[in-house]
């Protein structure tokens, strides 16, 4: 079974990149705003969600505290996706539980290895915890 990764960004042209990366490897589910974001993804229950941080209308941040706050999405791990490359943003994100984060621009290779390597991580987490052992 292949793994949905739920896409949320207000740009088109980094949704239709990242989906071009990721579309042969995973099923892919586009978000063009946090709103739609957050309703898909109480609705489709992805793997994992990638979330742009600078959009209009919602941030990444307050979508990401909606997913959080939600009983239906708040174990759905997310990657932060931006332009804003501080470490002090890093940093933030972190704080807030973000699982990783890809700084724009950002090379195909990287993203797909990023990616690859969490839902590793993920399915390896979800493993352990069908056997009742710690993470």
């Amino acid at each position: 079974m292949r793994q949905c990764i739920l896409l949320i960004d207000d740009t088109p042209g980094i949704l239709r990149i990242l989906n071009d990366i990721l579309k042969d490897s995973y099923d892919i589910i586009i978000a063009k705003s946090g709103q739609e974001g957050v309703a898909i993804a109480k609705e489709q229950q992805p793997d994992l969600i990638v979330l742009d941080v600078l959009m209009p209308e919602l941030s990444g941040i307050e979508v990401f505290n909606l997913l959080k706050d939600s009983e239906e999405t708040a174990d759905i791990p997310v990657i932060f996706i931006t332009g804003q490359a501080s470490s002090e943003d890093e940093e933030e994100g972190y704080s807030l539980g973000v699982m990783d984060y890809i700084k724009k621009p950002f090379a195909r290779a990287v993203v797909k290895k990023r990616i690859d390597f969490n839902i590793r991580y993920i399915l390896m987490e979800r493993l352990l915890k069908q056997h009742n052992l710690e993470v």
